[in-house]
C-alpha cells in the first residue's frame, strides 16, 4: 500500500511550479520579540494563483480520504473528477484557502501557536496571504519552528543567551550537512523566482549582525533570485553560525534557551510529562546490549569533491550501539529520552568520544506506543552514537550511559461507546468531560473531533483502541491515531482538542466495520520520570 503524507504532496506541488513562478512570488517573515518575552511571527506571502489552487485541491483530496493518499483510496466518481479539474472561483478559492490554513494552524500541541489570518486576497494571477502567530513565551517561539525554514532559509537551531558583556546574543546555526547541498539550494532559489525576506526585531538596539542589514532594533536579509550577489550572500549564511548581538532592552534571560530543548520541553508538556520531577531511578531497570554497528566512509580519488558538488549524501562515519532497556517488574515504559553516553573506552583503555551532535534532541527521544489496545511494553530499544574507535580496537570494553525514562503502573480506564453528546470521564480523572463532534464512519475508518475539558492533568489522558484477545482479532487489526489539535488553559479549566482516527478491519473474519468503533480512554495511576544510569561491557566490534 502506497501512502503519501500531505506535506510531501505539497512539496511536490510547489516543486512542480518552480519553472512557472511569476515575479509576484514573494515571502516575508517578521519575528518580533518583546521585552516581556512575548513574540509574534508575521508571514506575508504572494504566490501564483495556479500554485494556490493546486495546494487547495490536494488538501481537499487528502482531507476527504482521512489523511490517506495511497492505493486504499476509493476510486473517485466521474463527477468528483470533473469537480477537481474545474477552476475555482475567487470566492471558492478564498474559502478553501482559509479552511486549509485554519486546519493547519490548529494542528499543534498548543493553541498558543495557532495563527490568525490577517489578510487573504485572491486576484486573477496571484494569491496574497498574511498571517500572525502570537507566542506567550520565548520558549514557545523557539519551539514553534522558527529555525526550520521560516523565510526560506533552513536554520536547524536558534539560541538566545546573555553573553559575557551582558548583551543579548542570538545564534542561528544550520545543519553541517547543508554545505553539501549549497549548489543545489542556490539553483533552486534562482529557478523558483521566490523573493525572500527574513526580519528579526528585538527589544533592544541591534549592535552587530551576521545579516546584511541593521536598523535600530531590527536586522534582516533579503534573497533576490535575480541577483547573483544576493544569492551568494544567502549561501554564506549556511557556512557558519549567524550571530546577532543587541541590547537586552528589558528582556529577562536567566539562562540560555535553544530551539532543540524548547521543542522537547513543549512536546513533553503536551504529554503531561514536563510537570513530573526527574528523580534518580530506583532498582529494577536493566539494560542489555543488542548490536554494534561501525560505519566507515572511504573516498576514492576525486570522490569527496564530487560528493560536495553533486549534493549526494555519503553517510557519516561512526559507531552505533543499540541496547534494550527494561523497566522494573510491574511497570511499563511510556517514553525514553535524553539518551547520553557518559563514558566509553576500548579494550586498550582508550576513550571513544560521543559522535558530534549526539546531545539531547528529538532524534534520541522515543515514545512507546501501545499496539491494538494492548498494554505498553516493559522494554524498548535505544541507540547511542559514538565516534569510530581506533583501528586496532577489538571491542568496546565499557560503555556508561544514562537516559530519562517515564514509566507507568496501572491505569484507570473507560470504554467510550457513546458517540453523541457529552461523556463524563470522572471515573478516569475527576472533573473531566469529553465531547465528540464531526463523527464520520465509513469502510472501517472512523474519524471524530474530541474536546476534553478538566484540569491540566488531561494532558496525561491516553486514547487507544479496546483491548482484544487473540480469538477476537482473528487476523484482523485495529489502529488508533491521535493528532493533537490544541491545548489551552483559562483559569483552572483546561481544554484539549484531539483529532481521532480509528481503522478496523477483519475483526472476527469480517471486512471493514460499518459502525463507529468504541475507543478506550485511560489515565495512569502511577507515573514516574526517572534518570536511569546503566553500563554495558565487552561489546565486540567484529
Amino acid at each position: 500500500m502506497k501512502t503519501i503524507t500531505y506535506f510531501i504532496a505539497l512539496t511536490l506541488a510547489v516543486a512542480s511550479q518552480v519553472q512557472v513562478a511569476s515575479a509576484a512570488n514573494e515571502h516575508t517573515t517578521i519575528v518580533t520579540v518583546h521585552a516581556d518575552g512575548t513574540s509574534q511571527i508575521t508571514t506575508d506571502y504572494t504566490q501564483p494563483r495556479s500554485q494556490a489552487e493546486m495546494q487547495v485541491k490536494m488538501w481537499v483530496r487528502y482531507s476527504q480520504n482521512g489523511g490517506n493518499d495511497g492505493d486504499d483510496m476509493e476510486t473517485p466518481k466521474p463527477e468528483a473528477k470533473e469537480q477537481a479539474s474545474k477552476p475555482l472561483s475567487d470566492q471558492e478559492l478564498a474559502a478553501k484557502m482559509r479552511e486549509m490554513l485554519e486546519s493547519q494552524g490548529n494542528s499543534g500541541e498548543d493553541e498558543d501557536a495557532a495563527g490568525k489570518i490577517d489578510a487573504l486576497e485572491v486576484g486573477k494571477d496571484n494569491v496574497r496571504i498574511k498571517q500572525t502567530r502570537s507566542l506567550s513565551t520565548l520558549e514557545k517561539l523557539l519551539a514553534a519552528g522558527l529555525a526550520n525554514g521560516e523565510g526560506g532559509m533552513s536554520f536547524s537551531t536558534m539560541r538566545f543567551e546573555k553573553n559575557t558583556n551582558g548583551l543579548l546574543q542570538v545564534t542561528l546555526s544550520s545543519d553541517p550537512n547543508m554545505k553539501r547541498y549549497l549548489q543545489k539550494t542556490r539553483q533552486y532559489m534562482k529557478l523558483s523566482g521566490l523573493t525572500n525576506e527574513f526580519r528579526l526585531v528585538l527589544p533592544g538596539k541591534v549592535l552587530t549582525s551576521g545579516f546584511s542589514n541593521i536598523q535600530d532594533h531590527a536586522t534582516w536579509f533579503i534573497v533576490n533570485p535575480k541577483d547573483n550577489a544576493s544569492l551568494d550572500a544567502s549561501m554564506h549564511l549556511y557556512e557558519a553560525p549567524v550571530i546577532i548581538t543587541a541590547e537586552l532592552g528589558g528582556l529577562k534571560l536567566d539562562q540560555p534557551l535553544d530551539s532543540k530543548t524548547a521543542r522537547l520541553t513543549v512536546r513533553r508538556s503536551a504529554k503531561g510529562e514536563g510537570e513530573l520531577p526527574i528523580t534518580e531511578a530506583g532498582p529494577g531497570f536493566v539494560a542489555e546490549s543488542a548490536s554494534v554497528t561501525t560505519s566507515t566512509v572511504y573516498y576514492f580519488p576525486g570522490g569527496e569533491k564530487f560528493i560536495e558538488s553533486s549534493g549526494v549524501y555519503a553517510g557519516q562515519p561512526g559507531t552505533v550501539v543499540q541496547a534494550k532497556l527494561f523497566a522494573p517488574k510491574g511497570r511499563s515504559l511510556r517514553s525514553v529520552s535524553g539518551v547520553q553516553v557518559t563514558k566509553a573506552i576500548d579494550d586498550k583503555g582508550r576513550a571513544i568520544p560521543p559522535a558530534p551532535g549526539n546531545e539531547e534532541s528529538e532524534e534520541n527521544e522515543q515514545t512507546i506506543i501501545s499496539d491494538n489496545g494492548q498494554p505498553q511494553t516493559g522494554s524498548t530499544k535505544i541507540s547511542m552514537r559514538l565516534a569510530l574507535p581506533e583501528r586496532d580496537a577489538q571491542s568496546i570494553q565499557e560503555l556508561s550511559a544514562e537516559a530519562v525514562a517515564v514509566t507507568v503502573r496501572g491505569w484507570k480506564e473507560l470504554l467510550v461507546t457513546n458517540t453523541a453528546g457529552e461523556t463524563d470521564l470522572s471515573a478516569v480523572l475527576p472533573g473531566t468531560k469529553l465531547a465528540i463532534s464531526e463523527l464520520k464512519s465509513k469502510n472501517g475508518r472512523t474519524t471524530a473531533q474530541l474536546e476534553i475539558k478538566g484540569s491540566t492533568q488531561i494532558r496525561q489522558i491516553e486514547i487507544t483502541s479496546k483491548p482484544m484477545n487473540p480469538d477476537q482479532m482473528d487476523g484482523g487489526m485495529v489502529n488508533v491515531n491521535v493528532t493533537e489539535r490544541g491545548f489551552k488553559t483559562t483559569g483552572d479549566q483546561s481544554t484539549r482538542k484531539v483529532l481521532l482516527q480509528i481503522f478496523s478491519y477483519g475483526i472476527n473474519g469480517a471486512g471493514p466495520s460499518t459502525n463507529p468503533a468504541p475507543f478506550l480512554v485511560r489515565f495512569p495511576e502511577d507515573v514516574r520520570r526517572e534518570r536511569v544510569k546503566f553500563k554495558l561491557t565487552a561489546l565486540d566490534l567484529f
